[in-house]
C-alpha cells in the first residue's frame, strides 16, 4: 500500500523507517512564489482498512520530532494509485494544493539538510516508531493524541498564533 505525505522541507533520500519506506520528495511548483514537497510512503504490512490513517499517524510522529509540520491529505484520488511511486505533474499540483510552501518572499521557511543530518533523522524516527511498537496501549494512544496536537499546532502556527498556542498547552496539559 501506498500514501502521501507533504514535507515543508525537500526529502532528498529514501528514509527507511522499518514498516514504512518513505521516498525521496518530488517537487511542483505552485502559484505565486509556492512549491510543494511531495512524498510518497511504502506501507508494508499494512490492512486496507488502515491504509487511509497510517500517514496521518506517520506524519504525527514526523512532526512531533521534527518540529515541523508534516501533512498528509484527506483522500487519495483513485486515478493516482496507478501512477505510485512515481507520481505525475497531475498528481503532484493535486497533492501539493493540500499544503503549498512559500518559498520567496518574507516569510520563507527554507530547511537545507545535508545527507548525514537527513539519515540521522530518519534513523531518530525509526526508532520512535519501533518503540511505540512495544509500549502498553493506553499509553501508545496518548502519545499519539499528544503528538496529533503538536503536529496542528505547528501547521496553524502561520495562520493562528493564538489556536496553534492553546493546541501546545493542551498537549502539555493531556501528558502532565
Amino acid at each position: 500500500m501506498y500514501g502521501i505525505i507533504l514535507s515543508p522541507f525537500e526529502i532528498k533520500f529514501e528514509w527507511d523507517l522499518g514498516n514504512y519506506t518513505l521516498y525521496p520528495s518530488q517537487i511542483t511548483w505552485m502559484p505565486g512564489s509556492y512549491r510543494a514537497y511531495v512524498s510518497v510512503v511504502k506501507m508494508k504490512q499494512v490492512s486496507e482498512i488502515y491504509s487511509d490513517l497510517l500517514p496521518h499517524a506517520l506524519c504525527a510522529i514526523l512532526s512531533i520530532t521534527t518540529s515541523h509540520p508534516f501533512k498528509s491529505p484527506r483522500s487519495h484520488p483513485v486515478p493516482f494509485y496507478t501512477s505510485f511511486p512515481k507520481l505525475e505533474e497531475r498528481a503532484l499540483v493535486t497533492y501539493g494544493l493540500t499544503y503549498p510552501v512559500l518559498s520567496a518572499g518574507p516569510g520563507t521557511l527554507r530547511i537545507e539538510m545535508d545527507e548525514r543530518e537527513e539519515l540521522s533523522l530518519a534513523s531518530n524516527i525509526r526508532e520512535i516508531i519501533s518503540l511505540l511498537k512495544t509500549i502498553k496501549y493506553d499509553v501508545y494512544r496518548k502519545f499519539m493524541q499528544n503528538a496529533r496536537l503538536v503536529q496542528l499546532s505547528l501547521i496553524n502556527k502561520r495562520e493562528d498564533f493564538g489556536l496553534s498556542y492553546q493546541l501546545l498547552v493542551s498537549s502539555i496539559e493531556s501528558v502532565a
